[in-house]
């Protein structure tokens, strides 16, 4: 019998959900967590999708994702093909790791909808207010320049625009564009003054009927 056709979209939301072959431990140390979530980030990072939660148990995860191009079958063959040959790696097995593809579930989330419908111009018009800063200083080349840093997170998180429009648009290369977007979401977890910065803003996105 064949399998049943996943249902996919732009800005389809989908708790994902997988376990361990024979019901096995898929996590048996901390470090196997991280290496997971970080597989995790960097399979959304390359094919634009969204993480909104997650649950890591020892023999099974829950995901929830939005992807903002039709293809969670491409964010998850990369995640659990690159886990599970690192895991088998690891730990010295043989055989599957996961007990099956993935089973998605479609979810409706009507306040979530947002993601999929901000304009990158006005994103940043509401980085600029902000600040009161003027284009030049936003798209200024600089290690500390918090609005650029910013401004590159929020549109990677609330437009429809990948990774290589983003460095476009914002006048960056590409492999440096997701850098420094993955080192300043790993800055608001530890700055708690950062945090509240981008909370605030993105607040102020969700507010918005646009």
């Amino acid at each position: 019998m064949s399998r049943p056709l996943r249902i996919t979209y732009p800005g389809a939301i989908y708790h994902i959900i997988n376990r361990g072959s024979r019901r096995d431990k898929i996590f048996r140390r901390i470090g196997d967590r991280i290496e997971f979530l970080e597989r995790l980030q960097a399979s959304l990072e390359k094919s634009n999708g969204v993480l909104f939660g997650y649950c890591l148990m020892d023999n099974h995860f829950h995901l929830l994702i939005q992807t903002l191009e039709p293809n969670i079958s491409n964010i998850m063959q990369t995640l659990q093909g690159g886990y599970a040959n690192w895991f088998r790696f690891k730990h010295r097995l043989v055989g599957p790791l996961f007990q099956s593809r993935f089973k998605s579930v479609l979810v409706e989330i009507p306040e979530l909808k947002f993601l999929t419908k901000k304009s990158p111009d006005r994103i940043k018009e509401i980085v600029l207010k902000h600040f009161n800063i003027k284009e030049k200083e936003l798209l200024r080349s600089s290690r500390n320049n918090i609005p650029r840093k910013l401004f590159l997170h929020l549109l990677k998180k609330y437009s429809r625009l990948k990774l290589s429009e983003i460095a476009a648009f914002s006048e960056i290369l590409p492999n440096s564009c997701g850098s420094l977007i993955i080192k300043f979401r790993n800055d608001i977890k530890k700055s708690k003054e950062l945090k509240n910065l981008v909370d605030g803003i993105e607040e102020q996105l969700r507010n918005e009927t646009s």
